[in-house]
């Protein structure tokens, strides 16, 4: 009975040693991870094709950021090169991604693949974490592990041998569902996170975490509070604008393997969200005003109900701003002689803008060209937000000898009163 028992114990341990060395789904941070499959990006925009043959050459995709470089002596006959922009699929993608044709086509000499991106693009991340993955026939994406980053031309580039779908991504980032909020508001915010079960392999399968063992978020800068789960936060803005503004929120990590940097101690990433009350900031004619006077309501037209949106800034400015609609939209601006318009009117001293006038011919109502945005729109006591962009006319001059068109950008967040 002895015997059989210490056999039991020893096929058991047995067992679990080889089921241990057989499972390469145990991430980097001592949690599961699955391998990250996806479904084959779908064509976008439009391709660009380039016949090169043994002595090499470059082909630069039709938005100009991806360039291909292939080199002398990495064909050996003409081969038609194709760059197909295709959605990007990759979680924490950065850009577009771009299937290139032949796809399996396999170089005698290596063949250097260089993405462009902006310091916008990587915001909740950096380019210490900044990759260009690649995914396979069967679906998986892959880390190529030859890249350089140029922080001066904002350029990464990869060094392969082979074509597939191509896309530019961030092992780690700290998105945020918004920029700006309001008082008494609240943003989500949550740690994105892909990585690799074996970080020092020469093609590393990429893997998505649920979970990471040792997370922290802290309200670093500003007032408010949060509450979080592992990867996600969420902050609560006060009642009134903190006096820190923006205020700072932090995801801590320890003992983090990361695919360049190996295991870092500490890491950490910064969301910095504006907490504000009402505004209209506007640029007419290149200069900014900032007004600090408001009113936002709904009236009846006799057409219906419209939005009307004032502004004031003491005696010196004031605007007016009337939309055809009570939801939330992009309307253009309009000019009619028989119901209201959608447009706006401002006025700066002696100078009278506006978006519509009568033309000196016919005598008709004319509109400028412009457009206004409604992003929200709050009950009452709420926010209506947004934005206009467009051409104001000088009517306060002679327009019909001296028509003068000035460039106006605004936005706004005004409590709703009615």
């Amino acid at each position: 009975m002895k015997y059989t028992l210490l056999n039991i114990i020893a096929a058991s341990f047995l067992l679990f040693i080889i089921s241990c060395k057989k499972n390469p789904a145990t991430n980097n941070n001592d949690n599961p991870s699955t391998p990250l499959k996806t479904e084959i990006g779908t064509a976008i925009g439009n391709p660009v094709s380039k016949t090169i043959d043994a002595n090499g050459g470059t082909i630069t995709s039709d938005d100009q950021n991806l360039l291909i470089n292939i080199p002398a002596g990495a064909v050996s006959v003409a081969t038609n090169i194709t760059i197909q922009p295709v959605t990007n699929l990759i979680p924490n993608g950065i850009g577009t991604s771009y299937k290139l044709l032949p796809e399996g086509t396999h170089f005698s000499k290596p063949v250097t693949i260089t993405f462009k991106y902006s310091d916008d693009s990587l915001k909740g991340s950096s380019t210490d974490y900044f990759h260009i993955g690649y995914q396979d026939a069967s679906g998986f994406w892959h880390v190529n592990n030859k890249t350089t980053i140029d922080l001066n031309q904002k350029t990464i580039t990869a060094s392969s041998d082979h074509f597939s779908i191509w896309s530019p991504f961030v092992e780690l980032m700290l998105s945020q569902e918004k920029d700006i909020i309001h008082p008494n508001e609240s943003c989500n915010l949550q740690v994105k996170y892909v990585g690799t079960t074996d970080p020092k392999a020469d093609d590393i399968l990429i893997s998505t975490f649920d979970r990471l063992p040792d997370v922290t978020w802290k309200l670093d800068d500003g007032q408010g509070s949060i509450t979080s789960n592992n990867l996600f936060c969420n902050y609560k803005a006060p009642s009134t604008v903190p006096s820190i503004n923006p205020v700072t929120v932090s995801a801590n990590f320890k003992n983090i393997k990361t695919i360049s940097a190996g295991t870092l101690s500490t890491l950490s990433l910064l969301a910095h969200i504006e907490v504000r009350g009402e505004y209209f900031k506007i640029t007419i004619d290149k200069i900014p005003y900032e007004l600090n006077t408001f009113h936002a309501g709904q009236n009846n037209s006799g057409f219906g109900l419209k939005t009307t949106i004032l502004a004031r800034s003491g005696t010196n400015i004031s605007l007016d701003i009337e939309v055809m609609s009570t939801t939330p939209g992009g309307y253009f601006f309009e000019a009619s002689d028989t119901r209201p318009t959608t447009g706006m009117q401002v006025i700066i001293g002696n100078d009278f803008y506006s978006s519509y006038y009568r033309d000196c011919i016919s005598g008709k109502a004319v509109s400028t060209v412009g457009n206004i945005q409604i992003t929200s729109y709050g009950d009452v006591g709420k926010f209506i937000d947004g934005n206009v962009d467009g051409a104001l006319l000088i009517s306060s001059r002679d327009i019909c000898h001296n028509f003068i068109l000035v460039e106006v950008h605004g936005k706004f967040s005004i409590i709703r009163s009615n």
